[in-house]
Parts: C-alpha cells; sequence; structure tokens
C-alpha cells in the first residue's frame, strides 16, 4: 500500500474509534492527528524491517519515534511496505506533502499541504547519495589515514541518505572497521526536523544490526537544529564546534533548494538577512537557500564537499557567493556535473559538485578530464551547455484539468454580484488564444483560483459553494488518472506556483502562446491566471523581448526547438534553452527591442486587433498604415542588433542565419567536450 493511501486508512479507523480511546474527541487538532499517525506508520515500517533482519532492538526505549503518546491505545496500522532501510527515510519524507484537516461534515481527510514545497525538501534517492559520497570521500581514503579517524557530516540530513551512504561506502573497504565503530565514530549530522533525525538516528541502527545498542546511541553524533544559525536568538542553533572541534573531514549533502522569494517566505526577512550577515558577509543577493548551506559546509570542511546544489550554482548571484567565494578560500573543484535533471522531476535541474582543500586527483567536468576547474572557465563551460544569465527561464503555465473552474466572465459577474466574499478567488484566465488574437491582450474567460483556500471557507460563500459540486463531480471522474488530487480536489492539478513567485514585482511581463501562427513574444500584464497554452519568461526587459522577436530567435524555435502542426507553431523553451548558442550579452538590443515593443502596441491600439492579425499585415502587402511601416523597421532594426552580437553582421538569408548558429552551437559543443584538457 502507498503511503499516502495507508496514512488515510489508518485516520480513517482512528475516527471510526471516535479518536477517543486514549485521547480526546473531535476537539483535537487535526494536525495532531496527522503527526500521531505519521509517527505510527514509521513505527510500523521500523518494527517490521527489524524483525524481518532479525535485530529486534532489546528495548525501545530513548526513541522518541516510541515514546509514549495519548493515541498509544488506538488501532495500530499495517506496516507500510519498506523493503530496503533507505525506504524508511523514503517513507517519511513522502508523508511530508500532506497533513490532515476537518471537511464540510466535520469528518477528518488528508490533504495536500505546501509545506513541503516551501522547505524546499526532496528525498534523494540511494543511488544519488552514494554518487556524491563516494567522490566526496575518495581523496579522503585514497592516503594512509585510518578511517576511523574521519569525520563525515552532512548538515541537512533529513532522513539520513547520505549517512547511510557514507557508512556503507567506508564499511565497505577492504580491512574496514566495524559498521558499528564506523557509524558511531565517523559519522554527523543535523536537521531542524526532528522526527526527520529520529528516522535517520533508526535507520543507521538497522544498518549497524546490533540489537543490544540503544535506540539513542546516535543521539549525540545526528542532533535537532539550525545547522546555519550561529546563536539562539532566532532559534535552536547546532553546536558544531561541540560536535567536531577540528571541522569536517568531509561535508555531504542534498541541501534545500529555495530561490529568493521563496526564502523570505520560509524563513522571514529577518532570519534571511541575519544568515546573509553571518555566513555571507552581509550580502546574498538573489542567492538559493542552497548557497546558505555551502557557505556552511565550508567553514565546516577541511578537506573535500560534495552537495547537490541547483544548476544555477555556475551563474549569477548563485556562482557569486557560492563557488567564487569558495575558490577564493582556496577549495578546488576536482569534479562537476554541471546539468542533469532531478530523478523524479525532470524540470528541476541539479549540479553535482565536488570541492576539495586538498589534491584530489585529475579534475573531471561534466565526464571529461581537464586539467583544471578555475573559477572563470568552469562558469564559461557551463554557459556553453546553457542560458546565461540574462535570459529567464520560460514557464509553461497553470494546468487547470477540465472546465468546471472555468467561468464566463457573465457567471463571473453573477457570483460577485451574489456574495462579494467570492470575487476574492475570482482572476482573469489568459490563454494562448487570447493573448495572439485579442488587443491589449484580454482575457475572454475568468477562472476559480482556490489554491491555498481552506475549504470550509469557501464552502461558506454559496455561489462557490454550488460551483464546486460541479468541480466534485468533474473530479471524481479524474481522480483513476490523477490520484494526487484526492486530497486537494478543489485545486488546478498544477498551478506552477514558482512561475507566480518568479511574476513577483513585474508589472508586465512576455509570454508565448504555445500554439500560434507566429512564434511571436506578447508583453502582458501578471493579473491573471495564465493557461498551459502560455509559455511565460518573468521579465520585462526590452533586450530580452528584443531578442524572442528576433529571426534568429524565431529561425531556432521554429526549426530546432520547436515543431508544427498545421499551419501552426509548437513553441518548446526547454528544447531552446539547451540547444540555442546564447551570446553573452544582449545590453546593444535594449533599444531596438523597445522601438519594437512600442510600434506592437502601437499597432494593437491603432487597428484593434491582436497579434496575429498585426503580423498578418506585416507580412502581407499593407502598405497604408504609418503603424505598420514602423513595425517593419524595428524588426530590421532587432534583426540588425541580434545578428551583430552573433558576429553575423549582414546576413539576412534565413537559410544562412540557421546554418550559421548551427555551426555556431556546434563549436561551443566542441569546446565542451575539450575545454583546457
Amino acid at each position: 500500500m502507498e503511503p499516502s493511501a495507508a496514512i488515510v486508512e489508518l485516520i480513517a479507523a482512528w475516527e471510526d474509534c471516535g479518536i477517543s480511546s486514549g485521547a480526546p474527541g473531535g476537539d483535537v487538532d487535526p494536525g495532531e492527528i496527522f503527526r500521531a499517525a505519521v509517527a505510527a506508520l514509521l513505527r510500523a515500517a521500523f518494527v517490521d524491517l527489524a524483525e524481518r533482519r532479525g535485530t529486534v532492538p532489546a528495548s525501545y526505549e530513548g526513541s522518541l519515534l516510541f515514546a509514549p503518546d495519548r493515541y498509544g491505545a488506538l488501532p495500530a496500522p499495517s506496516a507500510p511496505a519498506c523493503a530496503e532501510i533507505d525506504d524508511l527515510g523514503r517513507l517519511y519524507e513522502s508523508l511530508l506533502g500532506l497533513t490532515c484537516r476537518r471537511d464540510d461534515r466535520g469528518r477528518l481527510e488528508v490533504v495536500a499541504t505546501a509545506g513541503r514545497k516551501h522547505a524546499g525538501a526532496h528525498y534523494t534517492p540511494p543511488d544519488l547519495a552514494a554518487e556524491v559520497v563516494r567522490h566526496a570521500l575518495a581523496p579522503l581514503v585514497a592516503g594512509p589515514r585510518a578511517i576511523l579517524d574521519l569525520r563525515v557530516a552532512d548538515i541537512a540530513a533529513g532522513s539520513g541518505a547520505f549517512l547511510l551512504a557514507a557508512a556503507r561506502d567506508l564499511g565497505g573497504r577492504d580491512g574496514a572497521p566495524s559498521l558499528r565503530q564506523i557509524v558511531s565514530t565517523c559519522l554527523y549530522g543535523a536537521d531542524i526536523d526532528a522526527l526527520a533525525v529520529e528516522v535517520g538516528r533508526l535507520s543507521l541502527w538497522l544498518l549497524v544490526g546490533d540489537p543490544d545498542l540503544p535506540l539513542s546511541f546516535l543521539d549525540e553524533h545526528l542532533v535537532v537544529g539550525n545547522a546555519l544559525l550561529d546563536d539562539d536568538r532566532l532559534g535552536t542553533p547546532v553546536d558544531w564546534a561541540a560536535l567536531a572541534p577540528a571541522g569536517f573531514d568531509a561535508v555531504v549533502g542534498n541541501p534545500p533548494f529555495l530561490g529568493v522569494k521563496g526564502i523570505r517566505g520560509a524563513l522571514g526577512r529577518e532570519l534571511r538577512d541575519h544568515l546573509a550577515g553571518s555566513l555571507l558577509d552581509g550580502e546574498s543577493g538573489r542567492s538559493d537557500l542552497a548557497i546558505f548551506f555551502l557557505a556552511r559546509a565550508r567553514r565546516l570542511s577541511t578537506a573535500t564537499i560534495g552537495l547537490v546544489l541547483p544548476a544555477a550554482i555556475w551563474s549569477g548571484d548563485n556562482y557569486r557567493f557560492g563557488l567564487a567565494r569558495a575558490f577564493e578560500e582556496g577549495f578546488a573543484c576536482y569534479r562537476a556535473e554541471t546539468s542533469r535533471p532531478w530523478p523524479s522531476d525532470a524540470g528541476v535541474r541539479i549540479a553535482l559538485t565536488w570541492l576539495s582543500r586538498i589534491p584530489a586527483g585529475r579534475p573531471l567536468l561534466d565526464g571529461v578530464p581537464v586539467d583544471r576547474i578555475p573559477a572563470t572557465r568552469a562558469r564559461d563551460a557551463s554557459r556553453s551547455a546553457g542560458p546565461p544569465p540574462w535570459m529567464p527561464h520560460g514557464f509553461q503555465a497553470s494546468i487547470v484539468l477540465g472546465k468546471s473552474l472555468l467561468l464566463t466572465r457573465d457567471e463571473a459577474a453573477a457570483m460577485i454580484g451574489e456574495d462579494s466574499r467570492a470575487e476574492r478567488w475570482i482572476r482573469e484566465y489568459l490563454s494562448g488564444d487570447d493573448l495572439v488574437s485579442t488587443p491589449g491582450p484580454s482575457s475572454s474567460r475568468c477562472v476559480l483560483d482556490l489554491a491555498g483556500a481552506d475549504l470550509d471557507d469557501l464552502l461558506a460563500i454559496p455561489p462557490i459553494a454550488r460551483r464546486l459540486r460541479a468541480v466534485r463531480t468533474e473530479r471524481d471522474g479524474q481522480l483513476g488518472k490523477y490520484p494526487q488530487l484526492a486530497g486537494r480536489w478543489w485545486t488546478f492539478l498544477n498551478r506552477v506556483d514558482r512561475l507566480y513567485d518568479e511574476l513577483a514585482g513585474f508589472s508586465e511581463v512576455i509570454a508565448f502562446s504555445k500554439h500560434a501562427k507566429y512564434t511571436w513574444p506578447v508583453l502582458v500584464g501578471t493579473g491573471p491566471v495564465f493557461s498551459n497554452g502560455a509559455i511565460v519568461y518573468p521579465t520585462d526587459d526590452r533586450a530580452v523581448y528584443g531578442f524572442l522577436a528576433s529571426t534568429p530567435h524565431r529561425i531556432w524555435a521554429t526549426e530546432e526547438g520547436g515543431s508544427r502542426l498545421n499551419q501552426s507553431h509548437r513553441y518548446n523553451p526547454s528544447r531552446l534553452l539547451r540547444t540555442y548558442p546564447f551570446p553573452d550579452s544582449i545590453a546593444s538590443v535594449r533599444g531596438p527591442g523597445e522601438e519594437l515593443a512600442a510600434a506592437m502596441s502601437a499597432a494593437r491600439d491603432e487597428l484593434g486587433v491582436g497579434v496575429t492579425e498585426v503580423l498578418n499585415r506585416v507580412h502581407g502587402a499593407d502598405r497604408a498604415a504609418t503603424s505598420i511601416e514602423r513595425i517593419r523597421r524595428a524588426i530590421t532594426e532587432v534583426d540588425a542588433a541580434v545578428l551583430a552580437v552573433h558576429g553575423l553582421t549582414g546576413m539576412t538569408d534565413p537559410a544562412g542565419i540557421r546554418s550559421a548558429l548551427v555551426d555556431c552551437a556546434s563549436e561551443r559543443a566542441a569546446f565542451r567536450s575539450k575545454i583546457l584538457r
């Protein structure tokens, strides 16, 4: 049984008992009930694993997981399927995205929560943890130093995936001491989540496999606290000096990823500013949260660091405050994989990064042996395989799924007229067709955007409550294919929250219709919900607008990075970003881009038509409209500027431009394969 189904079943069984045996009844906080159910599932899984491995502990005392609680007399769950020790951590972390609440009938239901996303947490598969650990330890165990002299730490340990990998790596070497000695002597870790830390301790206890060993034997090595704090004014710090006065030989792990806006939401401005002051000398720019953990790792490691980091580590403020600082402090990058997809989410790109203060052999950059990976050339190498800092990520926007959440304008007005509270949850809904067919552009429909809403509050608004009956009926037919909607059936299939986080601070941004006659950027306001028929770039930079409107980009997007469907082009930003030979700077395109944007806006206003009709006239024989002639001149200036930054000044033939861009991309790929060899 899947963990989510197991916890739903357990909570239902408890509720059938009235949650009264050993606990009060309906006044119990649903969140408390959920946490108790999670602990019960973990206990059952641990006991099952211990019994099947023949290592049942002599006593369960000393473990947070087995501490008595008021739910002990309620039905115990069946043990979730955990075939391996690592599955205990996977079980726990799979439940971090859920919580419990009461529905409109007062019954308990399990629903999705944004807690996991706001924490930037991801469960690390064992093979990925093993890869990171293996290369982080390699420079250490290659020398004469005894294994039991090594100190290895994971400063964002979660449920212990990297510490398990380190124990296995060290214990599998010739002449290695016992696992008990290795685990109790060499391994250290910390995490802010107390239950995750306990799962890590118990997982390592299972790996050691000594029934007489107390479950608490790692309490002094795996600790609960904020790994980034140095004092207790803003939270519980980890006393690293007490754990390892001389520091650690290796720091490994997968710290949480959170962009600058996510950090503000998760930590608050005061804590973020405090950490910037204590770890990054007062300035962090737009650094990801993972960069703060890299800063802590630099301070703690005396030899090597092996971390899973965001792929953006090689550019912008992430590079400036992350790797650049490490290089300044004497670390060298001896192994790097600059971009690969996260194993369970191809939309997340990661960079595996290994740094060392000691000799670590010939460096390896994306699988290619090189003489060295100094700061500037490593960054150049990564840029040859992807977009530079000026090029934003293109998001495919929200997937609503179905029609029941969509409203006509008349329906939206009627709902608001009946109950003004409905207005809070009704937003404009901009489709890909709206982007290119309407002046403005403007949306033709509205949508109920109920993300983050309390279902009880929604049901108290009569027009929304009636609409939700239709939503529930539609969702019931979709749950077989989309079971993730079971606990949040009133929301979108995928809102793409990161897109709307990135839109904060912009009044307008650049968007494309995913399927359109012309591949053309549109400047649009940030108020609507964008449909999944839109591709949105979170920027209002007119240099980027000019680049995206240029012939070189359009040729690549249609011939190399997209496809055709009848008379429409299908725009694919991910393929474009992977393969296009981006120039280092497009600052010279900003002026022409500003003029082209102004010319397009003036033409739409004058003619009262959308982008597609404007471009029909631009490419047709229309010579009467002054605004159309202005656009033609502006396109010529933008193309000249973009071709110039590519070193292709004077070219006009589309086939020749495409051939030159292909040659440029091939040259960069060749450079990448032999860089610094």
